[in-house]
């Protein structure tokens, strides 16, 4: 008889190649199935870590066991693309349009530019089995929609800015991990310690880490500090009203309670709302950088033509176009090798923002 692991491995194989486990689900944890197997956690963990090995699924460490695509399918061999992003004014959406399409077209690729908000669009069109997709700027999170898009067309589909490679999706990226590091170390070296984190979207994948490393920097950098909850400034966006009166409402309650008077600076996920957290301190009389120190994330034009300039994270956009772009050519071409990953390393631009106060 096999051993128990084996038999473990063997079985949670079989769930997933019949379709018991579907791509992109979440299995037991191993204590689970170490408890229903009645077996060790060690036994559990090595029956795991094999099905890993053999690219059944991925182990996210924090967050879960995730059955992973295992075939790549049939590609297209015409060079066509539609390159999707949200239909929003925000200067990294054109930015991004504009170099994809202008590096595509120089490769010789077909390329129609589509932008809209509608999800059901997007999923229609990547039904095209003739025709590749590129996207970026949509930010999902909602299992149904990913699960819908990529069942739609995941071997023809490249994200950029996004990380889906458990539902089979390839991706170019930042390492979402070293974008807050990077924010809080340059900020703690300064000499602040009461340092606010300003998220949009705490159920995506990126901004969710970005709170969490966080969280556990400030807490190593004030570990006496008990209550850091509310300098977690949580947007919440709603129909009825446009982001920037959100932004604004979200910050004169800070203001109200007393927080911007206790916090040394704010990390902004975004520079537009970084911008938004600059005029609102000028309006209240509270001096950047003296005051409140900011630093924002994605190092857009705006960052470098506004008073103070903004220090920013350089999330790289060009380099995770060039990145998706070879992605793109792999499969064309009958090279791909697979699900891919590619994650670029963000840099810290420093700038009068987050300047240390003279005395």
């Amino acid at each position: 008889m096999a051993p128990k692991y084996k038999q473990i491995k063997e079985e949670l194989a079989k769930r997933i190649t019949s379709g018991i486990y579907l791509v992109g689900d979440q299995l037991p944890t191993c204590r689970a199935l170490a408890s229903d197997w009645n077996v060790s956690y060690v036994t559990a963990s090595k029956a795991i870590k094999q099905l890993a090995e053999e690219g059944y699924v991925d182990l996210n460490h924090g967050q879960g066991i995730f059955v992973r695509w295992r075939s790549d399918g049939v590609f297209p061999s015409e060079r066509k693309v539609r390159i999707f992003a949200p239909n929003t004014h925000h200067p990294n959406i054109r930015m991004f349009t504009d170099i994809a399409a202008r590096k595509l077209e120089e490769l010789n690729w077909q390329v129609e530019v589509i932008t809209t908000g509608l999800l059901k669009d997007i999923i229609e069109l990547v039904h095209d089995q003739s025709c590749y997709s590129l996207m970026f700027g949509f930010q999902l999170t909602r299992y149904n929609d990913i699960s819908a898009l990529c069942f739609a067309g995941r071997e023809r589909l490249v994200m950029v800015a996004e990380r889906y490679e458990r539902f089979g999706i390839s991706s170019s990226c930042v390492d979402s991990s070293q974008v807050i590091r990077l924010a809080m170390n340059h900020l703690l070296a300064s000499g602040r310690r009461k340092v606010a984190l300003l998220c949009t979207n705490l159920q995506h994948a990126d901004e969710s880490e970005y709170a969490a490393v966080w969280r556990n920097l400030y807490e190593v950098a004030n570990p006496d500090d008990k209550n850091i909850d509310p300098l977690l400034f949580k947007l919440k966006l709603t129909q009825f009203e446009s982001p920037k009166d959100s932004l604004v409402k979200l910050l004169e309650e800070k203001y109200k309670s007393g927080t911007l008077d206790e916090i040394d600076a704010i990390i902004s996920t975004d520079d537009e709302k970084a911008l938004i957290v600059s005029s609102f301190c000028y309006d209240h009389k509270l001096r950047v950088p003296e005051d409140i120190a900011l630093v924002a994330v994605n190092d857009s034009d705006l960052a470098k033509n506004v008073r103070p300039r903004l220090t920013t994270i350089d999330t790289a956009l060009p380099m995770q176009i060039d990145h998706a772009i070879s992605i793109l050519e792999s499969k064309v071409s009958g090279n791909y090798d697979g699900i891919s990953l590619r994650c670029v390393e963000p840099q810290l631009i420093q700038r009068e923002s987050s300047a240390v106060p003279q005395d």
